[in-house]
């Protein structure tokens, strides 16, 4: 009977061993992969004409390629763990992909490259743009093929994910 209870205990320490191990292995994987602020991301619209500056985490001392429109920037992460590239201005187009290499790989879709325009304000900034129809009764003449008639959208933007190290703030008058 004790030789059967220091077998059941002896197996319990080293399936837990076991379960420890495979977690760190899985958390080792995870926090060494490329990853993004909530800003960067599928749909965005970069300012045409402007560098454009991308960055992220990945593993400390690591390497991150970052590829659009066929240009490439290679960033090399601080101890810290953070990255920032910088690709050069494009005039407007769209829609791309931006490709994301490090330990792991990412692809972003459906970005555009055109005018950034930000509004600060109350709900009621919203309009459809139906409602400004007399303002231009004709719509504008699409300059490209992936033209898309201004849409607004609201977003919050936290700044923990807007911050870079070295970032400006700045108050609003």
């Amino acid at each position: 009977m004790i030789l059967s209870a220091a077998m059941t205990v002896h197996s319990a320490i080293r399936l837990r061993i076991l379960c420890l191990g495979c977690f760190l292995l899985i958390c080792q994987r995870t926090f060494g992969q490329v990853r993004l602020p909530r800003v960067v991301s599928d749909g965005m619209v970069l300012q045409r004409e402007a560098p454009i500056n991308i960055w992220g985490w990945a593993k400390a001392g690591g390497t991150v390629d970052v590829t659009l429109n066929g240009q490439t920037s290679r960033a090399i992460t601080g101890s810290d763990g953070k990255w920032k590239v910088r690709l050069a201005a494009q005039k407007d187009g769209g829609p791309y992909q931006m490709q994301l290499k490090g330990s792991n790989q990412l692809t972003l879709s459906d970005i555009m490259i055109g005018d950034v325009w930000l509004c600060a304000g109350q709900l009621n900034m919203v309009i459809p743009m139906e409602r400004v129809k007399v303002c231009q009764p004709r719509p504008l003449p699409p300059t490209n093929k992936s033209y898309r008639q201004p849409l607004p959208i609201l977003f919050l933007a936290y700044e923990k994910d807007c911050l870079f190290s070295g970032a400006v703030r700045l108050n609003w008058r």
